[in-house]
């Protein structure tokens, strides 16, 4: 198979990637098998196409491909240990967490791969990674607006989580994290090239991480801007924003 047709693929993947990624926990899809309850998400079908992809077309070219294959062993290891005290049921969960790790990592290859062959697609990656995140969170104020009380949740394994942005992961550190990430990218551009929708937008992000409440999303806004700002000697600035 040619480049030209390997990168089409490529970007058919990544994109349909991203466009199921902001609904969530919404489309997954619950199963049973042998008395095994789990749940399969498209996006992780996705993954695991591009799992495939990257296998059979034998990509690679990261350094980091090495490491990453050491820890995959200790995993490997880890779960073999794992089978003398750990019931069927908790295996098989395991083992598709593990088989989730391998796969994402490949999709990383992936995204990778489409970038080195179509440099000019990375600002379009990029603006596709900011709007992901912006849907998130307009999913999340909808969510805030006409669902503010989840905790009946509870009754079906899901946190009770009461006046906070959730969103469709139902998590608002899930949800804080990616939208700390639209943050990151929009104020960071902001920042270098300031233009009046990047204010927008990473004010719009700013606020609704506000709203999630997750400690560790106001982390990831605090550490990432001021880092930002202090690479760029704005420390008066950085003052004001903390």
């Amino acid at each position: 198979m040619d480049d030209t047709k390997r990168i089409k693929i490529a970007e058919h993947l990544i994109f349909s990637y991203l466009v199921l990624f902001p609904f969530g926990q919404l489309i997954r899809v619950p199963l049973d098998f042998i008395g095994i309850s789990f749940v399969i998400h498209p996006t992780d079908l996705i993954v695991m196409l591009s799992f495939i992809f990257v296998v059979v077309l034998k990509i690679e070219g990261l350094r980091v491909w090495g490491y990453f294959s050491a820890f995959i062993l200790v995993c490997i290891f880890s779960y073999i240990l794992s089978t003398t005290f750990y019931p069927l049921n908790q295996l098989v969960v395991g083992l598709m967490y593990l088989i989730r790790l391998i796969a994402y990592f490949a999709f990383f290859l992936l995204c990778y791969f489409f970038i080195k062959h179509n440099p000019k697609f990375s600002k379009i990656l990029f603006d596709s990674l900011i709007s992901v995140s912006f849907v998130v969170g307009v999913f999340g104020w909808i969510q805030y607006f006409f669902y503010p009380d989840l905790t009946a949740l509870r009754e079906i394994g899901w946190d009770d989580h009461l006046y906070r942005v959730v969103g469709t992961f139902l998590d608002p550190g899930f949800t804080g994290i990616i939208l700390s990430l639209g943050f990151i990218a929009t104020f960071s551009r902001y920042i270098y090239r300031p233009k009046k929708v990047q204010f927008l937008l990473f004010v719009f992000f700013l606020i609704t991480v506000a709203f999630t409440y997750s400690r560790a999303s106001y982390l990831a806004v605090l550490v990432a801007s001021g880092f930002i700002l202090i690479q760029k000697k704005k420390l008066m600035a950085f003052g004001i924003f903390l």
